[in-house]
C-alpha cells in the first residue's frame, strides 16, 4: 500500500553562518500511498550520539548525491556490486539513513498502519526491537543460542560464552553489566593492552573482540546511536584487530615422506598419522568435513560455509595410500570413516568429532618426536601444507584456490594461496601426490 524514498527538500535552505559554505537542505521522507496515488513528506528525527549531541539529517546537494543517491556501485550489467566509498560526515549520513530506511521498511512491512499519520508517528517513536539492545551480555547470549540451536554450530556458539566469561573477569562484574555504548575506541585499545599484559595471546584477544564486534553490529542494525559511534573499522579510523605472528605451520617434503612411510603397532600413533594424511590427500579438509564425507560422494560443501558461500568442493580420486587408510577406519553406515554414525544427533556428532580432534591433538607431539619432525606439528598443518605445495608448484598457476578451499572471501584465501579451478584438477592431483614428488 505504501512505498517511500528519501529526498532533499530544496524549497528552503537552512540558515548558515558561513556565506561561502554550500547551502544545506533538510532530508525528508517522501511517502507514497499507492492506493490513492498521493505523496506526503515528513521529517527524519535526529540521531543522538553518546555525548548527547544531535546528528541532524541535512546536507548539501552534492553530499546527498554522494552519500545516498549514487551510493550503489554497479557493474557493466547494471547489477549492484557494492557501495561507493565516502568518508567523514557523508559516511555518517549514509550509515544513519540506512538505519532509518530499515526502520521505515519494518514499519510499512508490518501492515499495522493504514494512513500517513500513523506511519509518521510510528517512525517518530520507533524503538529497537530488543529492549536489551544495549546489554552486551544479552547480545552475546543471543548469538550463542542462535548458533547453538538454529545453526547447530556448536563450536562457534561456545566462543560467545567464552568471550562473555572473559569480559566478566576483565570487568570484575558477574553478571556482566557492560553496555554496547561503553565500547569505544579507547576501550578496545585498553582491553587489548591489559589482556596481553596478563599473558593472553594475540589470537585469544582477537577472538574476544571479534565476537564482541559481531554482537555490537547485530545490535546496531536498528540502532542509529550505535552505528553513529561504532569503534570498528581501521579504514575509517577505528579499531584494528590484533594479528598473530606468522607461524611455520607446514611440513617439508622430507617430513611428509617420513609420515607416508611410518607404520606403528601403537594404534594411537597410527591413527594420528592416518588422519593427517587423509586431510592432506583430501586437499586440506578439516576433521568435521572428513567425518561427514559419505561413500560415493564426489563433491561436498564445508559445514563452516554451508549457510554462506555454499561452495562445492571436489573430492579427488582416492589413491592407494588413502584407500588403505580408509580400510583401517571404515564406517559401517553411509559415512566413509567410523567417526560418527547416521543415527547420531547433530550434538552427538559434534561431541564425537570434538573427541576425535582432542585425540589427534594429544598424539601429534609424540609422533613428531618419534619421527624427528617439527615439534609443533599438529593435525591442522595438513591444510597449510597443501597450500604451500600448491603455491610453490610451477605446474599449478597461483590464480587462486578459493574454490578448492571453499573460502567465502579472498582475504581468507590470501592466507593460504590463490585459487585453482576445475580445469587444473589433474595438476593438483599430481602436485599433491607425495610419491611422485619424492622421486
Amino acid at each position: 500500500m505504501f512505498n517511500f524514498k528519501f529526498r532533499l527538500d530544496k524549497r528552503r535552505a537552512k540558515d548558515k553562518t558561513d556565506p561561502k559554505a554550500p547551502d544545506l537542505f533538510p532530508i525528508k521522507v517522501n511517502l507514497h500511498n499507492k492506493s490513492t496515488n498521493t505523496n506526503r513528506d515528513f521529517t527524519i528525527p535526529p540521531a543522538t550520539a553518546n555525548d548527547g549531541s544531535y546528528f541532524e539529517f541535512d546536507c548539501s546537494e552534492s553530499d546527498f548525491e554522494d552519500a545516498w543517491t549514487n551510493k550503489d556501485k554497479k557493474d557493466s550489467f547494471n547489477q549492484i556490486i557494492g557501495e561507493t566509498t565516502v568518508y567523514g560526515r557523508k559516511l555518517e549520513l549514509r550509515t544513519l539513513l540506512k538505519t532509518r530506511h530499515d526502520h521505515l521498511t519494518e514499519i510499512i512491512g508490518s501492515g499495522k498502519y493504514s494512513d500517513y499519520k500513523q506511519i509518521k508517528e510510528a517512525f517518530k517513536n520507533y524503538k529497537p526491537k530488543s529492549k536489551n539492545w544495549n546489554d552486551v551480555k544479552t547480545g552475546l547470549k543471543n548469538l550463542y543460542e542462535y548458533h547453538f540451536e538454529k545453526r547447530q554450530s556448536f563450536e562457534y556458539a561456545q566462543g560467545f560464552i567464552i568471550t562473555l566469561n572473559n569480559l566478566e573477569r576483565y570487568t570484575g562484574s558477574s553478571p556482566l553489566t557492560l553496555k554496547f555504548t561503553d565500547i569505544t575506541l579507547p576501550w578496545c585499545h585498553e582491553y587489548e593492552q591489559v589482556r596481553k599484559a596478563s599473558g593472553v595471546s594475540n589470537s585469544a584477544v582477537r577472538k574476544d573482540l571479534v565476537n564482541l564486534r559481531t554482537a555490537y553490529n547485530v545490535s546496531a542494525r536498528d540502532n542509529g546511536q550505535l552505528k553513529l559511534n561504532t569503534p570498528w573499522g581501521k579504514n575509517k579510523g577505528g579499531y584494528s584487530m590484533p594479528t598473530g605472528s606468522a607461524k611455520n605451520a607446514k611440513l617439508t617434503l622430507e617430513e611428509l615422506g617420513k609420515l607416508v612411510d611410518f607404520k606403528s603397532d601403537n594404534w594411537y600413533y597410527q591413527n594420528c598419522r592416518d588422519f593427517f594424511l587423509v586431510s592432506f590427500y583430501l586437499r586440506g579438509a578439516n576433521l568435521t568435513d572428513i567425518a561427514r564425507l559419505e561413500k560415493g560422494q564426489t563433491v561436498y560443501t564445508r559445514k563452516k560455509t554451508k549457510d554462506t558461500s555454499g561452495a562445492k568442493i571436489n573430492v579427488p580420486e582416492f589413491k592407494d595410500d588413502l584407500k588403505e587408510i580408509i580400510e583401517r577406519h571404515k564406517g559401517k553406515g553411509k559415512y566413509i570413516f567410523n567417526i560418527i554414525q547416521e543415527s547420531d544427533s547433530e550434538l552427538e556428532k559434534y561431541k564425537k568429532i570434538k573427541s576425535k580432534t582432542t585425540q589427534l591433538r594429544d598424539q601429534c607431539p609424540a609422533v613428531a618426536k618419534l619421527l624427528g619432525i617439527n615439534e609443533k606439528f599438529t593435525f591442522q598443518w595438513a591444510r597449510h601444507t597443501v597450500a604451500y605445495k600448491l603455491a610453490t608448484s610451477s605446474t599449478v598457476p597461483s590464480v587462486a584456490l578459493k574454490e578448492m578451499f571453499g573460502h567465502t572471501s579472498f582475504k581468507t584465501t590470501e592466507g593460504y594461496i590463490a585459487t585453482v579451478k576445475d580445469e587444473f584438477e589433474k595438476e593438483i592431483d599430481q602436485v599433491l601426490d607425495i610419491k611422485i614428488d619424492k622421486k
